[in-house]
């Protein structure tokens, strides 16, 4: 019978042979996402697409094309992947409600879109950009590094030296700096 040392090695060596096979990787919105999750959570891994939309995402798959949502993504195939890749770039093509897309009454053209990954980022950059431009109040607290949604500022998302904090060597140190100074008021009288 094999001891527990033994058992744990033989474990671990599994283990690494387990991980030392290659994984499948899908290009999806500009990221590359592990093959061996399911659609639905490979969709989730994507910027820009939360739990909500990919709920519907994937609901849409299994209606429009009859991809199973449990799927994995590296079993399908080119043609279901550009399906997918349709859906996620176009989702209000596809009967999506404006009010889950990521930019509604955009900016620049005035629809309601839904935008993923770098292209995401860019555009939320612009737009506290536009505000810093404009002058407006949000755009005043975006530059100089404040919150802007109206939180608390007294207490929490402080940044720099900690004031009026002291920690145990600081204590001890001004503990001695006060017998000290006793000392010196007491020998002075």
């Amino acid at each position: 019978m094999a001891s527990k040392p033994d058992k744990d090695k033989q474990q671990r060596k599994a283990k690494e042979q387990e991980g030392s096979k290659t994984t499948s990787i899908v290009r999806l919105g500009d990221m590359d996402i592990n093959g061996e999750l399911s659609v639905l959570n490979g969709i989730r891994k994507i910027k820009g697409i939360g739990w909500n939309l990919a709920v519907v995402l994937s609901r849409v798959l299994k209606e429009r094309f009859n991809i199973d949502y449990n799927r994995r993504l590296d079993s399908l195939n080119e043609d279901e992947l550009n399906r997918l890749i349709s859906v996620i770039n176009t989702p209000q093509d596809y009967g999506i409600p404006a009010y889950m897309l990521n930019r509604r009454k955009d900016n620049e053209t005035g629809a309601d879109i839904n935008k993923i990954g770098n292209e995401l980022v860019y555009t939320v950059k612009m737009d506290i950009k536009r505000e810093i431009d404009m002058h407006s109040w949000k755009g005043y607290r975006h530059q100089y590094g404040q919150k802007v949604r109206g939180q608390r500022t007294r207490s929490t998302g402080r940044t720099g030296a900690t004031v009026g904090v002291l920690k145990g060597a600081a204590k001890a140190q001004q503990a001695q700096a006060q017998t000290k100074q006793g000392e010196q008021k007491s020998s002075a009288k």
